[in-house]
């Protein structure tokens, strides 16, 4: 009866993934079987599974269960199982008045998934991050949602490696764990964002072996005529302030306080950038790729 059993589930797995109704993802160590609900276009489909490509998964997923069924008003909905030796995130059903609302949802619960199963384990902040092609050197930019991160990381990674521009996550060695997701795209006020691609913005790929090398916050000013950007080192005292809230699940890792001190330390300091347009950061952060190899 088992055989049996598994051997129907093999079957039906085989038959959904034809039929594209699995999309396979890693994020950030951990692996996600997202299931489409039938509303879902074969066209959305594989936007969607272009969109995630870099985050594709290869191990053999496990199936989740159908979605839940769709109401008038929420019509767009999907099932995501999530596999993790730590946090078992389980399975937990989506449902959404649009495909482009369901995108985005989906993309943030992954990442919250994600985080959760991490804690204790990673220095996660709230930052983007691009690697230098050569080096794997990352620089981490550090602000809150909605104050430049998505925008600086589609400007930056079109000359460096796209690392994410989400959470940077960081390894107790000062490696860094890619999260290359699609980029969350403003479309108006009170639209849901558009989740796009990194290769269809035409930013490149990370090294294989990228590690953190500079922590940046990212300061965006107005002014007529736009200011000159400026890069400066920030105290310690006021470094650690301002990524304390911009940190998550910190107060997981033993010495949270001091762990946090010790990447600042390895890293040679906290930097700000002060600028006012995003297409100035690449010639006002050049000087931080270029002032350490890897440890």
């Amino acid at each position: 009866m088992g055989n049996a059993v598994m051997a129907w589930k093999q079957r039906l797995f085989e038959e959904l993934a034809r039929g594209s109704d699995l999309l396979c993802l890693e994020v950030l160590g951990r692996q996600f079987t997202v299931r489409w609900g039938r509303a879902v276009t074969w066209q959305q489909r594989e936007s969607m599974s272009s969109a995630w490509a870099r985050c594709a998964s290869s191990r053999e997923p496990v199936l989740p269960p159908p979605p839940m069924e769709p109401t008038d008003n929420l019509p767009f909905t999907a099932s995501v199982i999530c596999r993790s030796a730590k946090h078992d995130g389980g399975t937990f059903h989506m449902r959404a008045a649009s495909f482009v609302e369901l995108a985005e949802n989906l993309t943030s619960r992954l990442t919250v998934e994600a985080i959760l199963a991490n804690a204790g384990g990673l220095t996660m902040l709230h930052a983007c991050g691009v690697a230098h092609p050569a080096t794997g050197a990352v620089v981490a930019l550090v602000a809150k949602s909605g104050t430049g991160k998505t925008t600086a990381a589609s400007v930056l990674a079109k000359t460096y490696g796209y690392v994410t521009d989400e959470t940077v996550a960081i390894r107790p060695d000062g490696s860094v764990v890619q999260y290359p997701k699609p980029l969350s795209v403003k479309q108006g006020p009170g639209v849901p964002k558009l989740q796009v691609g990194p290769g269809e913005l035409g930013l490149q790929p990370a090294p294989a072996m990228p590690f953190i090398q500079s922590i940046v916050l990212l300061n965006r000013v107005q002014g007529e005529p736009p200011p000159a950007p400026v890069l400066e080192k920030v105290p310690l005292a006021d470094a650690v302030l301002a990524l304390i809230p911009d940190s998550s699940s910190q107060g997981d890792i033993q010495e949270p306080l001091q762990s946090l001190c010790r990447l600042i330390d390895s890293v040679g300091g906290v930097w700000q950038v002060t600028y006012s347009e995003a297409a100035d950061l690449p010639a006002a952060l050049a000087p931080l790729f270029r002032t350490q190899l890897p440890k």
